[in-house]
C-alpha cells in the first residue's frame, strides 16, 4: 500500500505546470486554440502586420456569421463544406472575358493565384513581385495604386467580394454591389462597421435590418447552403495528390508565420520570468498539438482508406491500435482526437466518426469486426435461413465463426439481432 502510495505522489510531482498545460492543449477544439494564440498575438505582435491582421480576420468569423447567418446548425455530426472548389477558376474566366488591357490581365492573375478557396487574398501577396513581373513582361512601370484598381475590378466579379483582406472588406464590397437603394446601402454599411465594433447585437436589430443583412455572405465564395448552417472551420484537410490522400493541417502555414514571431519577440525581449517561459511553453505546446493531430490524422486515414474512396466499410479501430502506431499513450491519442474535425471529400466530419470499436475485442482469434459489420453479417445470415427453419442465435454464432472467422459470444448475436429489431427464432418460424 505504501508503495503505491509513493508511485501516485511521484506521478503527481513529474506534471509540472508547463507539463499540465500541454496536456491541456491537446484536447483544444481549433476555436479553443486560436483564443490562447490570440492572446499572445494581442501582447506581442503589432495588428497592423498582414499575418497577424489576417488571423484576426479568422477570428472575426464567428462575429459576422452571428449577425448575417442566424441560423445556428451543430447538431449535425456531418456538414457540408459548400464553397466553390473552383472559384479561382470562375474569377479567371471572367478576368479574361473582361475589357481589361493584357498587363492589366496578367496582374489579375498573380492576385487570383493568391486568393484562397475562402475568397481570402492571401497575406503572403507580394505587390512588389507584381510589379517586377509587368516590368519584365511588357518594359512597364505601375504602382500599387494601378494593382488595387485591378483587384477592385476581381472584387466585383462573380461571387462579389472575392479578394478582400478582411471580412468588413468584402462586407462592405458586397453592400456596394448588391444593394440599389442608396438609403439601404448606407444602412448596411453602417450595421457591418458596428458589428466590427461589438457595438450591436443580433437579438437587438429589427426584421428590416435582418432581412437587410441577409443578403450578405459572410464568406461570398460559399453558396447558399452556408445560410442555414454555422461557418464551421475543420482542424485537419485531406487533400488528394494524384492517386494518394494526404492529410494536412488547416493554416499552417499562418501558424506556424506567427508562432515564429511570438517566439522572435519573447527572446528580443529576454524574457526569462516564469511568465516569459510559461508563454514559450503554450507556443511549443500549440505546435505539439498541430504536429500530434496530423500524425494521428495519417494514421487515422490510411486504415479507413477504402472507406474513403467509397469502396468498403469503416474499419475496426480503437484508440490502442492509433496509440502502438504513434507511440503515444491511449490516453493522449483521447485527447487529440477529442472535438476535432476533418475535412474529406468536401465534408466536414468528427475525427472519432472515423474510430470504430472491435465488437470481439477480448477474442484472441478470428477477424475483428465492428457494430456495423455484425449487423450486416446477422442480417445476411438471417435473410438467408430457411424460413421453416429459423437459426437460433447460437446457429448464428456458429456460422459467424464458419463463414466469416468473426468469433463472438451467443449473447452478443442476441443483443445485435434485436438492434435489428428481429425476433428470436422461435417467432421467426413460420
Amino acid at each position: 500500500m505504501k508503495q503505491k502510495l509513493n508511485q501516485k505522489q511521484s506521478l503527481k510531482l513529474s506534471l509540472t505546470p508547463h507539463l499540465k498545460k500541454q496536456i491541456e492543449l491537446l484536447s483544444n477544439s481549433n476555436e479553443e486554440s486560436k483564443k490562447e494564440l490570440l492572446v499572445l498575438v494581442k501582447k506581442y505582435l503589432d495588428k497592423k502586420e498582414k499575418p497577424v491582421r489576417y488571423f484576426q480576420d479568422l477570428i472575426d468569423i464567428n462575429k459576422y456569421s452571428s449577425f448575417i447567418n442566424s441560423e445556428i446548425f451543430l447538431e449535425k455530426k456531418t456538414f457540408e463544406n459548400s464553397q466553390n472548389s473552383d472559384l479561382q477558376d470562375e474569377l479567371l474566366e471572367q478576368l479574361n472575358l473582361s475589357n481589361l488591357k493584357e498587363y492589366q490581365i496578367l496582374i489579375g492573375h498573380y492576385l487570383i493565384d493568391y486568393i484562397d478557396n475562402e475568397g481570402r487574398l492571401s497575406f503572403e501577396v507580394d505587390y512588389s513581385d507584381i510589379e517586377d513581373l509587368v516590368k519584365e513582361t511588357y518594359s512597364l512601370s505601375i504602382s500599387k495604386k494601378e494593382i488595387n484598381q485591378v483587384l477592385g475590378k476581381i472584387q466585383k466579379f462573380d461571387p462579389v467580394g472575392c479578394g478582400y483582406s478582411s471580412l468588413e472588406e468584402s462586407l462592405l464590397i458586397q453592400s456596394e454591389e448588391l444593394y440599389e437603394d442608396v438609403i439601404n446601402k448606407k444602412r448596411v454599411k453602417n450595421l457591418i462597421k458596428e458589428i466590427g465594433k461589438n457595438t450591436i447585437k443580433y437579438e437587438n436589430l429589427d426584421q428590416e435590418d435582418k432581412k437587410l443583412l441577409s443578403r450578405l455572405n459572410f464568406l461570398p465564395s460559399y453558396n447558399n447552403l452556408v445560410k442555414e448552417e454555422s461557418y464551421i472551420r475543420p482542424d485537419l484537410v485531406v487533400k488528394k495528390q494524384n492517386e494518394n490522400f494526404v492529410v494536412v493541417l488547416n493554416d499552417k502555414f499562418l501558424n506556424e508565420t506567427l508562432y515564429q514571431m511570438i517566439a522572435n519577440k519573447i527572446n528580443d525581449l529576454k524574457k526569462d520570468t516564469d511568465v516569459g517561459m510559461e508563454e514559450k511553453n503554450i507556443v511549443v505546446g500549440l505546435k505539439k498539438r498541430e504536429e500530434s493531430l496530423v500524425e494521428v490524422g495519417k494514421v487515422i486515414i490510411s486504415h479507413q482508406i477504402e472507406y474513403i474512396k467509397g469502396k468498403g466499410p469503416l474499419v475496426p479501430l480503437g484508440l490502442s491500435d492509433i496509440a502502438d502506431e504513434c507511440d503515444l499513450s491511449k490516453s493522449t491519442i483521447s485527447r487529440i482526437v477529442s472535438s476535432k474535425l476533418i475535412e474529406i471529400n468536401n465534408k466536414i466530419t468528427p475525427l472519432s466518426e472515423f474510430l470504430q470499436r472491435k465488437i470481439n475485442s477480448k477474442s484472441k482469434i478470428g477477424a475483428d469486426t465492428t457494430a456495423k459489420q455484425l449487423e450486416e453479417k446477422i442480417m445476411k445470415i438471417i435473410t438467408d435461413e430457411d424460413p421453416n427453419l429459423p437459426l437460433s442465435d447460437e446457429k448464428i454464432r456458429n456460422k459467424l465463426s464458419q463463414e466469416y472467422e468473426i468469433e463472438v459470444a451467443r449473447r452478443t448475436v442476441a443483443k445485435y439481432r434485436s438492434v435489428l429489431n428481429i425476433s428470436t427464432s422461435k417467432r421467426r418460424k413460420i
